[in-house]
C-alpha cells in the first residue's frame, strides 16, 4: 500500500472513519457500518487499478476489472474523488449500454505516494 488509511483519511484514524449513507436508510447505515472495515482496502484496489490503467478508466470497468459491485465501488471512487486523489479526467467512454461515462484517472500527485491529500 502507498499510504495509510490515516494517510488517505487526513487525521481520521480508519477505524473512526464511517463512510457516507442515507441517513433516512436504516439498510443504507447497515451497509455503511459493515463496509467500514473495508474501506482502506477498497480504497487501494481502486487505486492500484488505476495505476496500472494511465488512460483511466469509467466506473463501470473498474467495476468489471475488480469484480465488485456498483454499490462497492461508485462510493469508494466518490471519496477517493473528494480526497482529490481521483480526477475527472474530461473525457467520456461508452458503457456497455451505449451511454457515456467519466473517465477516471488518478490526480496528478497520485502517481506516487497519496499521504499529501486533503482531508475529507
Amino acid at each position: 500500500m502507498s499510504g495509510s488509511m490515516k494517510d488517505l483519511l487526513g487525521d481520521t484514524p480508519a477505524a473512526e472513519y464511517f463512510p457516507a449513507f442515507q441517513s433516512h436508510s436504516a439498510p443504507s447505515y447497515e451497509a455503511a457500518r459493515s463496509i467500514q472495515k473495508h474501506i482502506g482496502p477498497l480504497h487501494e484496489k481502486v487505486l492500484a487499478y488505476l495505476r496500472q490503467t494511465p488512460a483511466g478508466a469509467t466506473d463501470e470497468q473498474i467495476i468489471e476489472a475488480l469484480g465488485l459491485g456498483p454499490s462497492t465501488v461508485r462510493p469508494r471512487r466518490i471519496e477517493l474523488t473528494q480526497r482529490g486523489v481521483i480526477k475527472d479526467s474530461g473525457r467520456y467512454a461508452l458503457t456497455k449500454s451505449n451511454r457515456r461515462a467519466t473517465v477516471w484517472t488518478l490526480a496528478q500527485s497520485e502517481r506516487g505516494p497519496y499521504s499529501s491529500a486533503p482531508p475529507l
